[in-house]
C-alpha cells in the first residue's frame, strides 16, 4: 500500500528503480505489474461513466498486451543513464495544468481522480528532466495511464503533428546559440547532439528528449534549444503541437 500523495508515487517508483538497479528481475517484474490498473473495465466505467468509460476501456484493452513496455523502457533508460532523482507533480483540476489532454480527462471524470506526472533527472543541476509517465491512484497504489488511452476521450485535443527538422527550421523565429562547454573545448570534443523536441501551440519548446550526442555537449544543447521559438503551426486553422527533431552541431574553430 502506498499513500495517495506525490510522495506515495515517488516511493513506489523508487522501489521499482531500486529493484532494476540491483538487477532483481523477479522483484522489478512484480513492481512493474503493480502499475497496471486492476479491474480496469469497472474502474474506467466508474471513473468516466458509461460512454467515455467504454472508449477508455476499449483502448486500454487494445494496448494491454504491451501496455507496460513503454514504462519499462523509460525506467531502464533512466537507471542506465543515472537519472534516478524522481519528481512528481499532481493535477487535481483543469486549472492545474496548461496541457490540454489532461485538462480534458479531468473534466470528463464522473468520479474525481487526480492525475500524477512523474519525471526523472540526474540531480538538482540537471535542467532537462525526462518524463516517466502519467499515473492514477487505484486500490492502494499508483497505476500508469498511457497517453494513448487518454487520447481515446471524445473531447481529446488533436494529436500533435510530426514535422521533419529541415521543414520546421524555416519557422524558427528566435534562435539562441549554445555555449561551448569548457571541458569539451579543452578535450577537443566536437559532434552533433540530436534532440527530439515537442513544440507547444504557441511555438515554444515544451519538451526535449535527447536522442544522441556526446555527454559533455548534451546539456549545452538542451539549454540553448529550450529558448528557441517558432511560428505556430496550424492545422485546419487551429494551432497544434509539433513533434520534430533538432540537431545542434558543435565544431571547434581551426
Amino acid at each position: 500500500m502506498y499513500p495517495k500523495s506525490t510522495e506515495g508515487l515517488k516511493t513506489q517508483l523508487e522501489d521499482l528503480f531500486a529493484a532494476v538497479k540491483a538487477g532483481d528481475t523477479a522483484k522489478s517484474s512484480q513492481y512493474m505489474q503493480d502499475f497496471a490498473i486492476p479491474n480496469h473495465q469497472q474502474w474506467f466505467l466508474t471513473t468516466f461513466g458509461p460512454m467515455e468509460g467504454a472508449r477508455f476501456e476499449a483502448k486500454y484493452t487494445q494496448l494491454q498486451p504491451t501496455g507496460l513496455e513503454a514504462l519499462q523502457k523509460r525506467v531502464d533508460d533512466a537507471v542506465k543513464s543515472g537519472r534516478t532523482q524522481i519528481e512528481v507533480s499532481v493535477i487535481e483540476k483543469p486549472d492545474d495544468t496548461k496541457m490540454r489532454l489532461p485538462q480534458e480527462v479531468i473534466k470528463a471524470m464522473a468520479q474525481p481522480n487526480a492525475i500524477y506526472l512523474a519525471s526523472d533527472r540526474k540531480g538538482a543541476d540537471d535542467k532537462s528532466p525526462y518524463s516517466l509517465g502519467d499515473f492514477v491512484y487505484v486500490d492502494g497504489a499508483f497505476r500508469v495511464l498511457d497517453w494513448r488511452v487518454m487520447q481515446a476521450l471524445s473531447t481529446a485535443p488533436r494529436l500533435r503533428v510530426t514535422i521533419g527538422g529541415n521543414v520546421q527550421k524555416a519557422k524558427l523565429i528566435n534562435k539562441v546559440d549554445p555555449v561551448y562547454p569548457d571541458e569539451a573545448r579543452d578535450k577537443r570534443i566536437e559532434g552533433t547532439v540530436a534532440l527530439n523536441v515537442v513544440l507547444g501551440t504557441e511555438g515554444n519548446v515544451v519538451r526535449i528528449a535527447v536522442m544522441s550526442g556526446h555527454p559533455l555537449l548534451v546539456q549545452a544543447a538542451t539549454d540553448a534549444v529550450r529558448q528557441w521559438r517558432y511560428q505556430p503551426t496550424l492545422l485546419n486553422g487551429e494551432a497544434v503541437e509539433v513533434d520534430t527533431q533538432i540537431n545542434v552541431t558543435f565544431a571547434l574553430r581551426p
